[in-house]
């Protein structure tokens, strides 16, 4: 599963390259695209691209995080995660930390409005319930990330409170909307 890649309609979703790393920075540390995230830092180090990218053979390997490059037409447009928990991120309850995963991505900014992230995280949920074969996953955004938000309730998540989390580009608290458990049923009778 090391080197899998996932075909959509108009997107390849890969593992990332080393070769990538730029186009990470560039992308990810645009202001607009870190803070809208937690861990994305801003200004984005030089060189920090390639040393997420190099971590990744591990985690895949451990089943610990899955990364995939967002392509189109080969060129790197954004991110889409999953990643194994102990607990929620966005500190929803889980019935099982074993079979939930964190779903997580962006998207470069001058991608967006394309339907990208809509398209990327459907392949990214059908990986996690067909491939992986968890049963839950967990999401959520920045309160001010209405688009984020509208993606994941396209999806068949709900809104299920919110709290404040860390973002490090911000350097601050952030109010974060949190979605309940996307359930493998749900999932399966949104597509219907």
């Amino acid at each position: 599963m090391l080197d899998l890649t996932i075909k959509t309609e108009r997107l390849a979703l890969r593992p990332f390259r080393p070769h990538d790393g730029p186009a990470v920075e560039k992308f990810a540390g645009d202001w607009d695209v870190a803070r809208m995230t937690t861990k994305i830092p801003h200004p984005y180090p030089a060189g920090a691209g390639q040393a997420w990218i190099a971590a990744h053979a591990a985690a895949r390997r451990d089943g610990s995080n899955y990364p995939f490059a967002v392509t189109c037409e080969n060129e790197l447009v954004g991110c889409v995660g999953l990643n194994n928990l102990e607990r929620g991120s966005w500190g929803q309850r889980v019935p099982d930390d074993r079979t939930t995963v964190e779903l997580g991505y962006w998207i470069g900014r001058p991608f967006w409005g394309r339907g990208f992230a809509t398209e990327a995280r459907a392949a990214a949920i059908e990986f996690a319930f067909d491939w992986l074969g968890k049963t839950h996953l967990v999401a959520g955004c920045f309160k001010d990330n209405a688009c984020s938000r509208r993606v994941l309730e396209k999806h068949g998540f709900a809104v299920d409170g919110s709290r404040m989390l860390r973002s490090a580009a911000q350097g601050r608290d952030v109010e974060c909307t949190l979605m309940a458990p996307l359930t493998r049923d749900a999932w399966a009778a949104k597509k219907v």
